[in-house]
């Protein structure tokens, strides 16, 4: 059941503390909910470059396999797991490994 609109003549004090205190519950939900989006948006956005990270390094990875199938699986194997986990560590190609 809805409540009669109130106008400025008809108001009470107890109605007014009524709509007061509405009004503090509802700026309360809209500051809640603004903490969670923002909360969100930058859940989305360490999401994002964590699986950037990841893509870079395995592209790496891939790269490295590469070079081992070029040297050969036994003259390549030391250097290209220290290569390896340059690349996990770094997100670096086996060329741009310091």
């Amino acid at each position: 059941m809805t409540q009669p609109r109130h106008t400025a003549d008809s108001i009470t004090d107890d109605d007014l503390d009524q709509l007061y205190a509405r009004i503090d519950t509802l700026e309360a939900v809209c500051d809640s909910n603004k903490r969670a989006y923002v909360g969100a948006v930058q859940a989305a956005v360490d999401a994002e470059q964590r699986a950037e990270r990841a893509e870079a390094a395995l592209n790496a990875i891939r790269a490295l396999a590469d070079e081992t199938d070029a040297y050969g699986y036994s003259s390549g194997w030391v250097l290209t797991v220290a290569n390896i986990r340059a690349a996990l560590d770094t997100h670096t190609t086996p060329t741009e490994t310091p």
